[in-house]
């Protein structure tokens, strides 16, 4: 699947599917050493307090568990099917339950309900269930998953605030993590980690601001500057027009520069 993502052979629709991108990423990690994949991944997720949970684990953690759409109906909870669910094993200190909802361009499948009990919000019912699995040997971290540039914080306030008034005991420990992470944490050189960068990067956009690129050094001489411009007149008599300049020099330096008004 990795190849046929990279390759641009499933349609726009397929590609827009989390459902997909998550076996395909996390398919990849499963069998990358954690300290080239998952561990510096995980240790960006990140509370709206700013707080990161997952950054403590060592390269020598061991992941004991790696489920893909585990169905999860623990006792007096509301079912929840996570995209994925961990179990890390760190050599010293306690095990930590990993649960991680990945959403690619959609947002929660479900928000808070009036109805006293069970919390409904997706996040808040996922970690009414993880709670349960991790009992009092282990920790427990909800992963939110999403191609965000930033925390989408609304979303998770209202999964938090669901929480609280349905249930005692400690607020729920939800981190918000991003697609766009991954390219600049992914260890190695070897062709799948290249792929796996250039298919977030490069084919799906799914990377951080970069900065500006310097423009190239011109060495050769001459310049050249060309203006087009167009009217068009609509049926409806209303009138379109358009700039364009575009200019140049040397070989290596192209800007277009585009005006444009409708009446």
């Amino acid at each position: 699947m990795l190849a046929a993502l990279l390759r641009g052979k499933l349609s726009r629709e397929q590609e827009n599917m989390e459902d997909i991108l998550t076996s395909t990423v996390f398919g990849v990690l499963q069998y990358l050493a954690p300290e080239d994949g998952l561990l510096p991944f995980l240790s960006e997720a990140v509370t709206l307090d700013g707080d990161r949970p997952l950054a403590h684990l060592t390269s020598d953690a061991r992941i004991a568990r790696f489920d893909f759409w585990p169905w999860i109906s623990e006792k007096g909870c509301a079912g929840c099917e996570p995209d994925v669910l961990l179990r890390l094993d760190p050599p010293s200190g306690r095990l930590v339950w990993v649960m991680i909802e990945a959403k690619y361009w959609s947002g929660k499948s479900s928000g808070e309900d009036s109805e006293p009990g069970r919390p409904f919000d997706q996040l808040a019912r996922e970690w009414d269930n993880l709670v349960h699995i991790a009992g009092d040997e282990a920790d427990a971290v909800l992963v939110y998953l999403t191609a965000d540039v930033g925390i989408p914080q609304d979303e998770i306030e209202a999964s938090l605030a669901e929480y609280r008034q349905k249930r005692q005991g400690l607020p729920p420990t939800i981190c918000w993590l991003s697609w766009r992470h991954l390219p600049g944490t992914l260890g190695g050189d070897g062709s799948i980690q290249r792929d796996l960068r250039a298919l977030l990067a490069e084919r799906l956009g799914l990377h951080f601001y970069r900065g500006i690129r310097p423009l190239p050094i011109v060495t050769d001489e001459g310049w050249r500057f060309t203006v087009s411009f167009r009217w068009d007149r609509l049926a409806s008599k209303t009138a379109d027009w358009s700039f364009a300049a575009h200019y140049a020099w040397g070989r290596g330096v192209h800007l277009p520069l585009r005006w444009g008004f409708s009446p």
